[in-house]
């Protein structure tokens, strides 16, 4: 799954679980405490992975396994910048804008 794909669920957070399942968590995660890291970059395509805070340790940029994980956002606080923040929601934006508005928030003002 990638940033764009993950968006859905963003927008949408009674579909939440519907993104623990694609990511082998439990149902009963809360995902406040969890966050969305990209794979590598931080860009629509790039391929996520849903890390604990208390794996990670909210460090921004996480390694494991030699592989590089960079911290997109808390699963709370960007659904929190989409429906107050950025006011994203209802507003009849594609995924894509949604994205894009996010990862540019997120480099230059996060």
């Amino acid at each position: 799954m990638n940033v764009l794909e993950t968006i859905k669920f963003l927008v949408n957070p009674e579909r939440m679980d519907e993104l623990l399942l694609k990511e082998g968590l439990p149902l009963d995660t809360d995902v406040r405490d969890f966050a969305i890291y990209c794979i590598g970059e931080i860009d629509l395509l790039a391929e996520i992975k849903i890390l604990s805070d208390e794996e990670t340790d909210n460090d921004i940029i996480y390694e494991k396994d030699g592989i590089k994980y960079i911290c997109f956002f808390d699963i709370g606080h960007a659904i929190d910048l989409i429906e107050n923040d950025l006011e994203l929601k209802g507003k009849g934006y594609s995924d894509m804008v949604i994205g894009d508005r996010l990862i540019k928030y997120r480099i230059n003002d996060a």
